[in-house]
């Protein structure tokens, strides 16, 4: 009885496809489990940091004001002002194009601004836009025309009441410019000279 051979069990090898795909698909497994351990751990590290970041933006502005009377007066005043963008109508500005051009067919323009209120004008950003015959866009610049501080060419500086300042635009591309326009992004005037009894001196008090 024990001598049977007719339940013997034949095992037969894996062939070699077996194995690759038995041993990919593991690769696959660890891999997708290691990515999921890493993402976890990502989620975890930027939640901590934007909890972080959070809480020093928080802080820096609630320390703003001491932060600011701490700066030295050039600075501490070029951050005195506010958005006003009614000011514009004290703002006479005209814009023109030079007739002549490089060898790279690029003109210049000329943006003359004039300041007829009693108000600096501590920043004027601009865009100044070249145009053809049927008034489509040809070229665009951005232009800081008054900035809180002259520190370079870009940075001109405010613009005091009664003051005329030009510009000029270079590198402006564009084949058959017939005009060229302007468009103020954004305007900010100075409050004033802040006093220890916290009042403020006019600028009409000033000049």
């Amino acid at each position: 009885m024990f001598g049977d051979s007719s339940n013997t069990v034949v095992r037969k090898p894996m062939s070699f496809l077996g194995v690759a795909a038995l041993g990919i698909s593991a690769v696959l497994v660890t891999a997708i489990v290691c990515a999921s351990c890493w993402g976890f751990y990502g989620l975890h590290i930027v939640n901590k940091r934007s909890q972080d970041v959070m809480s020093l933006v928080q802080s820096t502005a609630e320390r703003f004001p001491q932060i600011v009377e701490s700066l030295p007066p050039v600075f501490a005043d070029a951050l005195n002002d506010q958005r006003d963008p009614s000011y514009r109508d004290n703002l006479d500005i005209e814009t023109h194009m030079l007739d002549e051009v490089d060898r790279w067919g690029a003109g210049r323009a000329v943006v003359k601004i004039s300041n007829t209120g009693d108000r600096i004008v501590s920043l004027l950003s601009m865009r100044v836009v070249t145009l053809d015959a049927d008034g489509d866009p040809t070229d665009e610049e951005n232009v800081w025309a008054a900035t809180p501080i002259q520190v370079d060419h870009d940075w001109r500086g405010p613009l005091l009441p009664g003051e005329t300042r030009r510009i000029i635009v270079n590198q402006l591309h564009g084949e058959r410019v017939a005009s060229v326009a302007h468009e103020i992004t954004e305007l900010r005037v100075w409050q004033g000279e802040k006093r220890s009894d916290g009042a403020k001196t006019s600028v009409c008090n000033r000049l």
